[in-house]
Protein backbone atom coordinates (compact mmCIF):
# COMPACT_ATOMS: atom_id res chain seq x y z
CA UNK A 1 0.00 0.00 0.00
CA UNK A 2 2.97 2.58 0.81
CA UNK A 3 4.46 1.98 -2.54
CA UNK A 4 1.59 2.78 -4.23
CA UNK A 5 0.60 5.69 -2.08
CA UNK A 6 4.28 6.98 -3.17
CA UNK A 7 4.12 5.87 -6.89
CA UNK A 8 0.75 7.92 -7.01
CA UNK A 9 1.75 10.65 -4.79
CA UNK A 10 5.01 10.90 -7.32
CA UNK A 11 2.87 10.84 -10.20
CA UNK A 12 4.80 7.56 -11.54
CA UNK A 13 2.39 5.12 -13.13
CA UNK A 14 2.64 1.48 -12.42
CA UNK A 15 4.88 0.65 -15.99
CA UNK A 16 7.38 3.47 -15.52
CA UNK A 17 8.23 2.06 -12.17
CA UNK A 18 7.91 -1.52 -13.10
CA UNK A 19 10.48 -0.38 -15.90
CA UNK A 20 12.80 1.83 -13.34
CA UNK A 21 12.83 -1.25 -11.04
CA UNK A 22 13.54 -3.57 -14.08
CA UNK A 23 10.18 -5.85 -12.95
CA UNK A 24 7.20 -6.30 -14.17
CA UNK A 25 3.87 -3.98 -14.16
CA UNK A 26 2.13 -7.15 -12.82
CA UNK A 27 4.66 -7.78 -10.16
CA UNK A 28 4.09 -3.74 -8.86
CA UNK A 29 0.45 -4.68 -8.64
CA UNK A 30 1.00 -8.08 -6.88
CA UNK A 31 3.25 -6.01 -4.41
CA UNK A 32 0.90 -2.67 -4.52
CA UNK A 33 -2.43 -5.67 -3.28
CA UNK A 34 0.53 -7.04 -1.03
CA UNK A 35 0.25 -10.45 -2.64
CA UNK A 36 4.01 -10.29 -3.41
CA UNK A 37 6.87 -10.12 -1.36
CA UNK A 38 9.41 -8.62 -2.39
CA UNK A 39 13.49 -9.14 -2.15
CA UNK A 40 15.85 -5.76 -0.05
CA UNK A 41 17.11 -5.46 -3.31
CA UNK A 42 13.83 -4.27 -5.11
CA UNK A 43 12.74 -2.90 -2.17
CA UNK A 44 15.74 -0.74 -2.28
CA UNK A 45 15.22 -0.27 -6.32
CA UNK A 46 11.86 1.30 -5.37
CA UNK A 47 12.89 3.50 -3.39
CA UNK A 48 15.39 5.01 -5.57
CA UNK A 49 12.98 5.46 -8.07
CA UNK A 50 10.45 6.77 -6.26
CA UNK A 51 12.91 9.26 -4.39
CA UNK A 52 16.07 9.81 -7.10
CA UNK A 53 16.62 12.48 -4.81
CA UNK A 54 16.89 10.25 -1.70
CA UNK A 55 14.94 9.80 1.31
CA UNK A 56 16.03 7.44 3.87
CA UNK A 57 12.95 7.57 6.04
CA UNK A 58 11.26 6.16 3.18
CA UNK A 59 13.67 3.69 2.41
CA UNK A 60 13.61 2.61 5.93
CA UNK A 61 9.76 2.66 5.98
CA UNK A 62 9.51 -0.21 3.21
CA UNK A 63 12.17 -2.14 4.03
CA UNK A 64 10.46 -2.36 7.57
CA UNK A 65 7.53 -3.08 5.61
CA UNK A 66 9.25 -5.66 3.79
CA UNK A 67 10.66 -7.88 6.62
CA UNK A 68 14.13 -6.02 6.34
CA UNK A 69 16.25 -4.25 9.29
CA UNK A 70 16.53 -0.75 8.21
CA UNK A 71 19.46 0.64 6.01
CA UNK A 72 22.14 1.80 8.12
CA UNK A 73 20.75 0.92 10.99
CA UNK A 74 23.97 0.92 13.09
CA UNK A 75 23.55 5.12 12.20
CA UNK A 76 20.77 5.17 13.44
CA UNK A 77 20.97 7.69 16.99
CA UNK A 78 19.94 4.94 19.42
CA UNK A 79 17.04 3.35 17.58
CA UNK A 80 15.03 6.66 17.49
CA UNK A 81 14.54 6.92 13.62
CA UNK A 82 13.49 3.17 13.77
CA UNK A 83 11.09 3.75 16.61
CA UNK A 84 9.14 6.85 15.20
CA UNK A 85 8.81 4.62 11.42
CA UNK A 86 7.41 1.95 13.26
CA UNK A 87 5.33 4.24 15.97
CA UNK A 88 3.94 5.44 12.78
CA UNK A 89 3.13 2.59 11.16
CA UNK A 90 1.45 1.19 14.48
CA UNK A 91 -0.86 4.50 14.40
CA UNK A 92 -2.09 3.25 11.15
CA UNK A 93 -2.30 -0.52 11.41
CA UNK A 94 -2.48 -1.17 15.49
CA UNK A 95 -3.30 -4.83 14.74
CA UNK A 96 -0.58 -5.91 12.49
CA UNK A 97 1.89 -8.06 14.49
CA UNK A 98 4.31 -8.54 12.14
CA UNK A 99 4.76 -4.86 13.03
CA UNK A 100 4.00 -5.03 15.95
CA UNK A 101 6.30 -7.77 17.14
CA UNK A 102 9.32 -5.58 14.98
CA UNK A 103 8.61 -2.75 17.08
CA UNK A 104 8.87 -4.74 20.50
CA UNK A 105 12.19 -6.21 19.11
CA UNK A 106 13.40 -2.86 18.37
CA UNK A 107 12.40 -1.30 21.81
CA UNK A 108 14.20 -4.47 23.14
CA UNK A 109 17.79 -4.03 21.03
CA UNK A 110 17.66 -0.60 22.33
CA UNK A 111 17.50 -1.54 25.87
CA UNK A 112 14.09 0.52 26.01
CA UNK A 113 13.17 -3.06 28.43
CA UNK A 114 9.95 -1.15 30.70
CA UNK A 115 8.59 0.25 27.37
CA UNK A 116 9.06 -3.01 25.39
CA UNK A 117 7.20 -4.65 28.39
CA UNK A 118 4.46 -2.16 28.14
CA UNK A 119 3.92 -3.11 24.78
CA UNK A 120 4.11 -6.65 25.47
CA UNK A 121 1.39 -5.94 27.96
CA UNK A 122 -0.56 -4.89 25.53
CA UNK A 123 -0.18 -6.58 22.83
CA UNK A 124 -1.24 -9.48 24.98
CA UNK A 125 -5.01 -8.19 25.13
CA UNK A 126 -4.98 -7.16 21.41
CA UNK A 127 -3.93 -10.56 19.91
CA UNK A 128 -5.40 -13.58 20.95
CA UNK A 129 -3.45 -16.29 18.46
CA UNK A 130 -1.46 -18.60 20.12
CA UNK A 131 1.25 -18.22 18.02
CA UNK A 132 1.19 -14.47 18.54
CA UNK A 133 1.09 -14.52 22.00
CA UNK A 134 3.90 -17.37 22.61
CA UNK A 135 5.86 -15.03 20.24
CA UNK A 136 4.93 -12.09 22.95
CA UNK A 137 6.11 -13.73 26.02
CA UNK A 138 9.17 -14.99 24.44
CA UNK A 139 10.11 -11.32 23.96
CA UNK A 140 8.60 -10.89 27.18
CA UNK A 141 11.71 -13.04 28.40
CA UNK A 142 14.29 -11.21 26.60
CA UNK A 143 13.67 -8.28 28.37
CA UNK A 144 14.33 -9.85 31.38
CA UNK A 145 17.45 -11.49 29.80
CA UNK A 146 16.38 -14.97 30.14
CA UNK A 147 17.50 -15.95 26.45
CA UNK A 148 17.24 -19.39 27.04
CA UNK A 149 13.43 -19.01 28.57
CA UNK A 150 12.96 -16.70 25.24
CA UNK A 151 14.75 -19.51 22.92
CA UNK A 152 12.79 -22.47 24.73
CA UNK A 153 9.13 -20.26 24.09
CA UNK A 154 9.58 -19.08 20.44
CA UNK A 155 11.17 -22.67 19.83
CA UNK A 156 7.76 -23.31 20.93
CA UNK A 157 5.75 -21.14 19.17
CA UNK A 158 7.42 -22.68 15.93
CA UNK A 159 7.14 -26.42 16.38
CA UNK A 160 3.37 -25.38 16.91
CA UNK A 161 3.11 -23.75 13.93
CA UNK A 162 5.38 -26.58 11.61
CA UNK A 163 2.29 -28.93 13.27
CA UNK A 164 -0.63 -27.18 12.36
CA UNK A 165 -3.30 -29.23 10.70
CA UNK A 166 -3.87 -28.74 6.87
CA UNK A 167 -6.43 -26.41 6.43
CA UNK A 168 -5.95 -24.88 9.97
CA UNK A 169 -5.62 -20.86 8.86
CA UNK A 170 -2.91 -18.80 11.04
CA UNK A 171 -2.51 -14.94 10.62
CA UNK A 172 1.26 -15.48 11.21
CA UNK A 173 4.17 -16.66 8.94
CA UNK A 174 6.80 -18.79 9.18
CA UNK A 175 8.98 -15.74 8.34
CA UNK A 176 6.91 -13.86 10.97
CA UNK A 177 8.37 -16.51 14.02
CA UNK A 178 11.68 -16.47 12.33
CA UNK A 179 12.47 -12.78 13.23
CA UNK A 180 11.78 -13.41 16.94
CA UNK A 181 13.93 -16.72 16.97
CA UNK A 182 16.54 -15.30 15.34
Amino acid sequence: QKVAYWRKKRGINMQQLADSVDVSKSFISLLESGSRQPSREVVEKLADSLFPEGNQMVLNELLILAGFTPANIENLTNYQDTLSIYENLLAEEPHNFKIYSSYVMTLIKARKYERAREKIQEGLLIFDESLALQTLLANLELTKGNYQGALITQKAALDQYRLKREGEVSTLKLSDLLLNYG
